[in-house]
């Protein structure tokens, strides 16, 4: 097949040549786009249908509002955080955030949850200011609006009761003093007549005589008087009453017919008039002169008159109040006309006096509150109380009063300072909404700059606290959310912009503090760049070191450049292709670049010697340039292709696996692979044939047949002598000691392979960049836990919220069981929900608490109402193996648990976050990986038997290349997780696996066909080792060299993984080129001998000598 392929070669090489660059022009434009499909995370690419992915989804959908596309979290370290330098420094970040940066969607730090939480508390104690201070001068005026206008009633009512009284009944007691004065023996008309002139002399003394119309009034008065007292002693009189008729009773019975005459009251119809009827009524001529009297008649009226008065100014308060305040104005009445009634009452009490003490015996009982208790039960009772105790008759409804009472009624209650509750009663609510927010912006803004959190008089909660200061005091976080994916160019350059921006705002703020920008955003961007640096330390160091070696090996300074520019082809295409798949499949990681750019220089580098040395011994050999080109095809070829093939099927089984990112990285190197193999099987041999042995200058003559130097060389051959004869020599001479002392060796490296714990902390492999150290001090300060947390979203069937906007209990309280659950679990620290959105259960009984931690409930709600989140903080590191075990317990809880709640027995769990994507992609890659060995094997064993036609060196060939996978998994283990203390991350095994068991073949392929071509050629078994080994030695060596140095270059990495896979590939490489290759495999093949090319039913390749004497024989 291969010596077809050969001769087509040899005869199309110009028009090969033209279509390598044709597919180059084409390659190039895309080749500089693969950037663009590249990514910096380690736990993307879960299948869809794993858990985490479902959850991650939800999310996304239904919490969009509290999870930005990316983020940065700024840790700053310092010996005190919260002093005003620092508050200072963070402010002026936020302030200059918008104009530095771009695509910014949130600012949080300690500052703003303060912000928020003042935000809310004067929100909402403006309204319950204004309502606070409308109750105390409600219930003032409940309590001394009614006596207050009773007693000015009674003000206005009593000096007209004692005028009224005074003019009623002063001419008929005078008149009535007089007459009785006179005695019985005075003729009855005499003393009538003296006691008319009596009494008008005691009238002129006691009124105005100027006051006219007064003494007209009481002259007359006095004269309708004398004649009615008169006619009642004429029997012919209407008036007339009896003689034994008692003067007191004639005199109120004159007085009866007279005064409303006189007065004008018979049919009262004014106020005047209706005023002196009801006094008159009220009195008669014994106690006319009596105060207590006088004030229950004044008091009585009062009551009346002030109720009308009340109820027509407070009927604004409605039925309730009116009905309320009727019954107390009645019984302060009553009380009233007690201190007026009973003798125990000094008759001298004031008006207001009297009221006072009614006031304060009526309204505890009616209102009730308890005057000998300072607090009260409740707070109606409080305010009652309050308003009872500050305000007075003459007080109530005084705006100052009323503000104080309310200012220092909700500083007790709340807690808040009265400074704070007078500056947000002085923001002026007007028609202007706008106004208002601005000068709530200002009350706040004014108050974050002038304070500290120790002396903001508002608190959030030390749960909530705690989450962005530490306890220490010594560091604080800012989070900062961006509109726009982590991997987006702009918010990469925003990374490289925050930082500008921080290092110039420390310096203008003087804080004495240390910054450091990490989280998702910030960590891919240094990822990134520590990868860009890698490819510009690695790359050409790896061309020095292949053009020093082939430079030694060929002795030539034109023979490195041939392998570079085929593997610079390759390269550039497979660039292309990565490309493609990136667009098109799957995004490529950051890792693919690096393995793909060494793999290539690499394995291309190894293919083009194998080739060009093949060539150059053929023209040794006295071939001519196409024979020798034709041979080095059919023979070097067909042992490239073949351990190309097996590479490409190491490589291309990780497609099959369903981690995205293992995917495109084994069907990326593998397609690169095939590249590299498919340039040198063409394009290579197109360029020697264009070129000639002017590869080999400036020694181009020395490999011509006829040369000294070619002569000496195949002298030497002959004679057996060098380095590689000796070590073929030794093997075959030792070759049980040599086999048994390797798998003795193998046994305590498996021993330690079986028992390593590898990591899943690809953090903890990067390089110390500014976002790693700032994960570190993050978990210093925080807790390991804290970094990335764990979710759970559940949807349940109805909606958590009810149509009146509370809380729907039966799924708060059910959700809170669940919560109590998971804290039980192992590793657990706390749990967030919307029963304890802060870490601790809160009261959904007590609706003061839901609303004040409303704005925290919400966002464990989803925007259907019938999606939860539970954030679950572990103890360890999210990647940690007690984390990982952590997430298989959870599901297990929550199952449990979810059965024995009712409301939750239709609902679905999702387990989410880091540590759950992780422990996804370590179960769904174990489970593949054993897929992916067998078809490995397989694969690679069907393609050994195809070619070589040998059952026993296929296997062979495996079991040789598990020994040096053994020994370099045990090395690396030894080396990064012993020596080094960098952990082994869990894919590195895995990887290392797949690409030896394809790459690590090479060498004992290319050495195998040539002990086969040996054999063909007659020779014995031990005699076609030798030679192979002689022939091949020098070029796997050099092979080895390279392709070891090139992975080995990868060490300089600043990337873990990438220097574990350095390492790992490259201890592989260099143990199979200068143990496994030039002794382990003489040995084992001359122990085997004539098994080594055993094949059933007569297929073998190989025909030996004795075999063909016997096909003759037989013949």
């Amino acid at each position: 097949m291969f010596d077809k392929f050969a001769d087509l070669v040899v005869r199309r090489y110009k028009h090969i040549l033209v279509i390598w660059i044709i597919v180059l022009i084409f390659a190039v434009p895309l080749s500089q786009k693969v950037r663009d499909v590249v990514v910096y995370e380690e736990t993307g690419g879960v299948p869809d249908d794993m858990e985490s992915k479902i959850a991650a989804k939800l999310i996304e959908e239904k919490f969009p509002t509290s999870m930005s596309n990316s983020s940065v979290i700024i840790v700053i370290e310092g010996d005190n955080v919260t002093d005003e330098q620092t508050r200072d420094y963070l402010l002026a970040i936020d302030d200059n955030l918008e104009t530095r940066l771009k695509y910014v969607d949130s600012f949080f730090s300690v500052y703003t949850a303060y912000q928020v939480a003042l935000n809310y508390t004067i929100r909402t104690l403006y309204p319950q200011l204004l309502d606070t201070e409308k109750n105390f001068t409600l219930f003032s005026q409940l309590i001394y609006a009614s006596p207050y206008s009773y007693i000015e009633a009674y003000n206005l009512t009593y000096p007209n009761v004692k005028s009224v009284s005074y003019n009623i009944y002063m001419v008929p007691s005078l008149y009535l003093n007089s007459f009785l004065q006179l005695g019985d023996e005075v003729p009855i008309d005499t003393r009538n007549a003296l006691a008319s002139n009596a009494t008008w002399t005691a009238i002129e003394c006691t009124i105005d005589t100027s006051n006219e119309m007064q003494v007209y009034l009481m002259s007359n008065y006095l004269n309708m008087f004398n004649m009615s007292w008169t006619s009642s002693f004429n029997e012919t009189s209407p008036s007339y009453l009896p003689n034994d008729t008692l003067p007191q009773e004639r005199a109120q019975n004159i007085t009866n017919i007279v005064a409303p005459k006189v007065f004008s009251f018979e049919n009262p119809t004014t106020t005047e008039t209706l005023v002196m009827s009801q006094v008159f009524n009220s009195l008669n001529i014994s106690n006319w002169n009596d105060e207590r009297t006088l004030m229950s008649i004044a008091s009585n009226m009062a009551n009346e008159t002030s109720w009308n008065a009340i109820s027509s100014m407070l009927s604004a308060m409605g039925i309730e109040y009116l009905t309320m305040l009727s019954g107390y104005h009645t019984q302060f009445h009553r009380c009233f006309l007690t201190t007026i009634s009973d003798l125990s009452y000094d008759i001298n009490l004031t008006p207001s006096q009297r009221a006072k003490i009614c006031i304060d015996k009526v309204a505890p009982a009616f209102f009730g509150f308890d005057v000998s208790k300072s607090v009260q039960d409740n707070i109606f009772a409080q305010i009652t109380y309050l308003s009872w105790a500050s305000y007075s008759i003459y007080t109530f409804g005084n705006e100052t009063i009323s503000r104080s009472l309310c200012i220092n009624f909700i500083s007790q209650i709340s807690s808040l300072s009265q400074t704070f509750l007078n500056d947000i009663y002085n923001l002026i609510l007007t028609s202007n909404i706008h106004s208002f927010e601005n000068r709530v912006s200002a009350l706040i803004d004014e108050i974050i700059r002038n304070g500290t959190i120790d002396t903001y008089p508002v608190q959030i909660p030390s749960q909530y606290l705690s989450k962005l200061v530490s306890k220490d005091r010594v560091t604080t976080i800012v989070n900062i959310g961006f509109s726009k994916p982590a991997d987006d160019t702009e918010i990469q350059k925003n990374v490289a912009r925050l930082r500008t921006l921080l290092s110039e705002l420390k310096k203008e703020s003087g804080a004495n503090v240390k910054t450091y920008v990490t989280g998702g955003a910030a960590l891919n961007a240094d990822q990134e760049e520590e990868s860009k640096k890698d490819n510009l330390l690695v790359e050409p160091i790896t061309v020095i070191l292949i053009i020093v070696l082939i430079s030694i090996f060929f002795i030539s300074f034109v023979t490195p450049i041939i392998p570079l520019f085929n593997a610079g082809i390759a390269f550039v295409i497979a660039q292309a292709v990565i490309f493609i798949v990136g667009s098109l499949i799957a995004d490529i990681h950051y890792s693919v670049l690096t393995l793909m750019f060494t793999m290539i220089l690499a394995a291309g580098s190894d293919y083009s010697i194998f080739i060009i040395a093949r060539y150059r011994e053929e023209r040794v050999e006295g071939k001519n340039r196409e024979d020798a080109v034709r041979t080095a095809l059919t023979w070097a070829g067909e042992s490239i292709a073949t351990s190309g093939a097996t590479v490409m099927i190491g490589l291309g089984a990780l497609s099959l696996m369903s981690f995205k990112m293992v995917r495109t990285l084994g069907l990326c190197l593998a397609m690169g692979v095939g590249v590299a193999l498919l340039v040198s099987l063409t394009l290579l041999p197109s360029c020697i044939l264009l070129l000639g042995n002017r590869i080999f200058w400036p020694s181009n003559k020395k490999w011509k047949a006829d040369s000294d130097f070619a002569k000496e060389r195949r002298e030497k051959l002959q004679a057996h002598k060098g380095y590689f004869s000796r070590s073929a020599q030794f093997s075959i001479k030792n070759a049980k000691v040599i086999t048994a002392t390797c798998i003795i060796l193998t046994l305590p490296a498996l021993y330690g392979i079986l028992s390593l714990e590898t990591s899943y902390d690809f953090i903890g492999t990067m390089p110390d960049t500014e976002s790693k150290k700032g994960i570190e001090r993050l978990s210093e300060g925080f807790g390991a836990g804290n970094i990335m947390p764990t979710y759970i979203v559940v949807t349940i069937p109805e909606s958590i919220m009810n149509d009146n906007g509370s809380y729907e209990t039966k799924y708060i309280y059910a959700l809170e069981e669940i919560c109590i659950a998971i804290e039980s679990v192992d590793n657990v620290e706390r749990v967030l929900g919307p029963s304890r959105p802060l870490g601790f259960p809160i009261n959904f009984s007590d609706a003061k608490e839901v609303m004040q931690y409303s704005s925290d409930i919400k966002k464990c709600i989803g925007n259907d109402n019938k999606t939860i989140l539970l954030t679950v903080i572990l103890v360890d590191e999210p990647f940690t193996r007690r984390s990982m075990d952590t997430m298989p317990a959870l599901r297990d809880k929550i199952r449990d648990a979810k059965n024995d709640i009712e409301y939750l027995k239709d609902a679905k769990f999702y387990l989410g976050g880091s540590t759950a994507s992780m422990k996804d992609i370590e179960d769904l890659t174990f489970r593949d990986f054993r897929q992916v060995a067998i078809i490995v094997a397989i694969g690679i064993f069907l393609v050994l038997l195809s070619v070589l036609r040998s059952v026993m060196i296929p296997l062979r060939l495996i079991f040789t290349i598990m020994l040096s996978i053994t020994w370099t998994l045990a090395l690396t283990m030894l080396v990064f997780q012993t020596i080094i203390n960098m952990p082994v991350i869990w894919l590195m095994p895995l990887v290392l696996f797949v690409i030896l068991m394809g790459l690590g073949m090479d060498y004992d392929i290319f050495l195998c066909t040539r002990i086969r071509e040996e054999v063909l050629k007659g020779k014995s078994d031990e005699e076609a080792i030798m030679t192979a080994v002689e022939r091949t030695g020098g070029i796997i060596t050099i092979c080895g060299a390279i392709m070891a140095g090139a992975f080995g270059s990868m060490m300089l990495s600043h990337m873990g993984l990438t220097q574990e896979f350095g390492f790992g590939l490259g201890v592989a490489i260099l143990l199979d080129a200068t143990v496994v290759r030039i002794y382990l495999v003489p040995a084992i093949m001359v122990l085997l001998k004539r098994w080594n090319w055993w094949m059933p039913f007569g297929l073998q390749r190989v025909e030996r000598e004795e075999l063909r004497e016997k096909k003759e024989v037989e013949k």
